[in-house]
């Protein structure tokens, strides 16, 4: 997350060469008004008006449907975080370099480096338009394999509000 003081200040640990620093954008592709920026910032994503859970004070839900709006670079990592995953699953053999690579080569230009780094995210670049490491001649290819997937444990508890029995029940699945 670049931050949300508006400002072209470096937001640590975002600013660091190892992270991403992601930038909040609007509906409209702009930089949320909230939003750093600057020469550290990496990659944008959406991060205005974005619905997520939410919780008042005490676990009780701060609205019936659980659901609200909020806005921040916090929001808008998430977006990077989870192209990042959808890569690493389609190329598992690349290095973090190059997942990193695929998703700034891939994305979308929607204005100046100083306020967007290099575009906003492109899911479907990204996993798709990105191509492999080189193999290593006379390596040989590897062949996947089938790993059978455990089968489905019912849950004792038929809450839907149960979240600790849920996880409790996926943990030992």
């Amino acid at each position: 997350a670049a931050g949300n003081d508006g400002t072209a200040s470096p937001n640590y640990p975002a600013a660091y060469t190892n992270c991403l620093s992601v930038v909040a954008t609007d509906q409209n592709d702009q930089k949320a008004s909230f939003s750093n920026y600057g020469s550290t910032v990496d990659i944008s994503a959406p991060g205005v008006n974005v619905l997520a859970t939410a919780l008042r004070s005490g676990g009780q839900l701060a609205d019936p449907s659980g659901y609200r709006t909020m806005s921040g670079t916090s929001m808008a990592s998430p977006n990077v975080a989870g192209v990042a995953a959808l890569v690493w699953a389609a190329h598992p053999d690349w290095s973090q370099a190059q997942v990193r690579a695929a998703i700034e080569n891939t994305a979308d230009n929607v204005g100046s480096s100083f306020y967007f780094g290099k575009g906003r995210v492109n899911a479907a670049r990204a996993v798709g338009s990105a191509t492999g490491p080189t193999p290593t001649p006379g390596a040989g290819n590897p062949t996947a394999t089938a790993t059978p997937l455990p089968s489905a444990t019912p849950s004792p508890t038929t809450d839907p509000n149960d979240y600790a029995g849920q996880t409790a029940v996926l943990i030992n699945q």
